[in-house]
């Protein structure tokens, strides 16, 4: 697996992970889950590139997430949307993900799992701070936006 410094990174992660998807890994060689997310955001904070994904507490990610210090973030480009579709509607609590996809997941110098070796990019993120996010939390019908033009 060729390694790549996040600095060197081209892609555009709002098509990537608006639109292509991306797979969201916790968990340790033994015992892992992966799943499908279109939801979440790369950038830099305090001179440090980060992550931020939103899981559901009833998602079985989140307790692999909950219970781990690292997670993995993959990319399998568009052609492998028959994956994203099956690691997003499909629990690995009832589902051997692996199995029923083709993946061949690999571990990490950090002991994390990535879902495969064909993997666009492949980083490993520390979870800092996990919070609870409601959908009520805000309300959005008072919302706007607005840019300077």
């Amino acid at each position: 697996m060729k390694s790549i410094a996040i600095k060197d990174l081209s892609e555009n992660f709002f098509e990537v992970i608006g639109k292509e998807w991306m797979l969201v890994t916790a968990g340790s060689k033994e015992h892992f889950n992966t799943m499908t997310a279109s939801w979440g955001g790369i950038g830099w904070l305090w001179n440090k590139p980060v992550v931020f994904v939103f899981i559901r507490s009833e998602r079985y990610t989140y307790e692999f997430m909950e219970e781990n210090e690292y997670f993995t973030l993959s990319f399998l480009g568009k052609e492998n949307r028959s994956i994203y579709n099956l690691c997003g509607s499909k629990s690995g609590r009832e589902v051997d993900k692996v199995k029923e996809t083709g993946l061949n997941p690999i571990v990490t110098e950090r002991g994390n799992i990535l879902p495969s070796q064909f993997c666009i990019v492949t980083p490993h993120w520390p979870i800092i701070s996990p919070f609870s996010l409601s959908r009520t939390a805000w309300d959005w019908s008072a919302a706007s936006f607005s840019l300077p033009i």
